[in-house]
């Protein structure tokens, strides 16, 4: 059941209402809305020189979100009670040198992390707004596309177009997983023991993520996977694809239910409690869709 429709470029469910979603739209506008009231608060206005926005994160504790934008801008932005000015703190300002893919937080709060289309990825001390050392060996070879981390032990998985995932512990690559195919999505399951990585080929591969072995390999897309998102429970996982659907796959049984589309996803969200998905469409609005 569709809920509501809201033009965005980015969006993220809070981390402690599941009926509160933040956006970023076309005219740069950060907005919180309630899906169940229709209720809309602006947070702030993005400056024009940041571009449009590609990722929004919401810090665990609600306090602050994290933007990165078209032009090599990643900026955090206090959430206050309505009314409230919003602080705005600016992490990186590239000067339109690279694109901010991704952005994300760590399960505890303390890091920030962004990914760029240089292949780099970036961490900050969230307390600080400092940024971490990394290594330069570290960086991928082309795009960031994907950020994700597990709820079981903080580890960071990045995922590039230069076909690898990489397990990244205390701000250093660990492990560099090859998938032989660009990865366009990546997500851990809830209870951090399994990664699904979208790829350009159109299937998914679900790993375990402590060993990297190959679970399954779903395949039913006709187009790349744009992103993938486990169900609150862990019994299914999400896709969406640049073939004009929205796949749920069951994790404990034998069956995936489609939602055709007139047009291409770009993201999904599922909300805390997994009551509601949210679909952001490419240049169209985003769908909200109820739990039945």
């Amino acid at each position: 059941m569709t809920n509501k429709r809201l033009a965005a470029t980015a969006l993220a469910y809070s981390p402690s209402n599941p009926n509160q979603v933040v956006t970023v739209d076309f005219a740069r506008n950060i907005d919180i809305h309630d899906v169940t009231t229709a209720q809309t608060t602006r947070l702030a206005t993005m400056q024009s020189s940041d571009g449009v926005a590609t990722s929004i994160a919401w810090h665990p504790d609600g306090q602050s979100v994290m933007v990165a934008c078209y032009y090599g801008v990643v900026k955090l932005y206090t959430v206050g009670p309505p009314g409230t000015t919003s602080t705005i703190y600016t992490l990186l300002d590239e000067k339109k040198e690279t694109k901010g893919t991704k952005v994300a937080f760590s399960p505890d709060g303390k890091t920030a992390v962004a990914g760029l289309e240089d292949g780099r990825v970036l961490l900050w001390d969230v307390t600080s707004r400092t940024r971490l050392p990394i290594s330069a060996q570290d960086k991928h070879s082309a795009a960031v596309n994907g950020l994700t981390f597990s709820s079981k032990d903080g580890t960071l998985v990045t995922a590039s177009s230069d076909k690898t995932i990489k397990f990244w512990t205390g701000g250093k690559v660990v492990q560099t997983h090859p998938l032989n195919v660009e990865v366009r999505s990546v997500a851990f399951s809830p209870s951090g023991v399994h990664l699904a990585c979208g790829l350009q080929d159109s299937s998914i591969k679900i790993l375990d993520a402590a060993s990297q072995t190959q679970r399954r390999d779903l395949r039913a897309h006709a187009s790349a996977v744009v992103d993938v998102a486990f169900s609150a429970d862990g019994n299914a996982l999400l896709s969406a694809s640049e073939d004009r659907t929205v796949r749920v796959w069951s994790l404990i049984g034998d069956y995936a239910q489609t939602t055709d589309t007139d047009k291409k996803a770009q993201a999904i969200a599922v909300s805390p409690g997994g009551n509601s998905l949210a679909v952001l469409f490419d240049m169209r609005p985003v769908v909200f869709y109820a739990k039945p």
